[in-house]
């Protein structure tokens, strides 16, 4: 018998102790209920994720969306600009139809659904701003205004935009501002022309 066979047996040998434990251990009480279990999350995982895809779903829906153009942008030389706009309540961005839809994950295939579907609909901000940004303005208008109207709303972005857009600070200023506001310490998109430089 040569070495290879010697030890091809011997692996063998070692394999089928093993399948038997294994074997035995199928009947073993605790496992057996972990194998249950096991199963038992599956299922809720996937209730989980088709509920959450529902929620979100639900989300876009039932928003009666506020808009700021997010990005604008020319197809080419010739053409006229392109906008594309974003709500500043519920994140839903119609610029996810610049990308290809196979390509998207599952929330992102819901936006590009509901979009397609529903267009973009909904008041207007008539301001340029990074969609970040707006929706971190927003979110603290709500924090001290949980009941306001969209027409308020409006009102009240508008103003915080104007605001940050023309008192000029200082560096450590913006980057203590962009923390307020939980965007990024580094996040420099303050102005209009952030928007519309693509």
């Amino acid at each position: 018998m040569t070495k290879l066979e010697k030890e091809y047996k011997n692996v063998s040998k070692q394999r089928e102790e093993i399948l038997n434990e294994l074997k035995n251990l199928e009947y073993d009480e605790k496992v057996c209920r972990y194998k249950k279990l096991r199963n038992k999350n599956k299922i809720f995982n996937k209730m989980l994720i088709d509920l959450q895809l529902k929620m979100e779903k639900e989300k876009y829906e039932k928003c009666s969306h506020v808009a700021v153009t997010s990005k604008k942008f020319y197809e080419d030389i010739d053409s006229h600009p392109r906008t594309r706009h974003g709500c500043i309540k519920c994140g839903l961005d119609d610029s996810i139809l610049d990308d290809e839809r196979n390509y998207l994950s599952i929330i992102d295939k819901i936006k590009y659904d509901y979009i397609k579907e529903h267009g973009f609909k909904g008041k207007n901000t008539y301001s340029y701003c990074d969609l970040y940004l707006a929706r971190a303005i927003y979110s603290k208008i709500i924090e001290v205004h949980p009941d306001i109207d969209d027409e308020t709303l409006i009102r009240y972005f508008n103003w915080a935009l104007y605001n940050i857009r023309n008192n000029e600070v200082n560096k450590e200023r913006k980057e203590n501002r962009a923390k307020r506001l939980s965007l990024q310490s580094k996040f420099n998109k303050w102005n209009a022309n952030d928007v519309v430089k693509y």
